[in-house]
């Protein structure tokens, strides 16, 4: 453990806000129904759920859940479209349970080539994990290990104002509602 007690995971951990430790696959496979292919869009595993439920024939239940189905696509109907994948990360000790805010580390954005990551603390204390102090937005196409930070570039604020955006509309972390797709 570090200093003050956290853990000194790394960027391609799991608890991490960087793509290395974000970025995983889905792989779908049904012999007869599906057909090879790889999708370059980016997934959530929000939506396993709606894509089981789509493979099952269950239309009238998918809209319920959040997230969508990968089924056309995982039967060769219809390209993965690109969407904005959100997420967020937190120590994985909840001080309590229903109000999620209360322990968020880092909230995260990727749509298409451009990833931003706000950290959030307790105050007077650092983010968990020490990765980022302030809102950082990379450029994961020209820069896949996410070192140069363009957020302070006055050339991309268009493009943070923009994430924020979406980022908030997904889930402000003052609410007490958990986040949703």
């Amino acid at each position: 453990p570090m200093a003050g007690g956290d853990f000194n995971y790394t960027k391609s951990s799991k608890r991490s806000p960087f793509d290395d430790g974000l970025r995983t696959p889905i792989l779908i496979r049904w012999d007869g129904h599906t057909k090879p292919g790889n999708h370059g869009a980016s997934c959530s595993s929000v939506d396993i759920v709606p894509t089981l439920v789509d493979a099952l024939g269950m239309d009238d239940l998918s809209a319920s859940f959040p997230g969508r189905s990968l089924w056309p696509s995982a039967t060769g109907n219809m390209p993965l479209a690109v969407r904005p994948v959100f997420g967020e990360i937190y120590p994985g000790d909840a001080s309590s349970l229903g109000h999620p805010s209360r322990d968020l580390a880092y909230r995260w954005i990727r749509d298409g080539r451009f990833k931003l990551i706000v950290p959030h603390s307790r105050v007077g204390q650092k983010p968990w994990g020490r990765y980022l102090d302030k809102t950082a937005l990379f450029d994961v196409v020209t820069d896949p290990r996410e070192q140069h930070d363009l957020a302070n570039e006055e050339q991309y604020a268009p493009t943070v104002r923009r994430l924020l955006g979406q980022l908030e509309h997904w889930w402000k972390p003052d609410t007490k509602q958990a986040p949703s797709d």
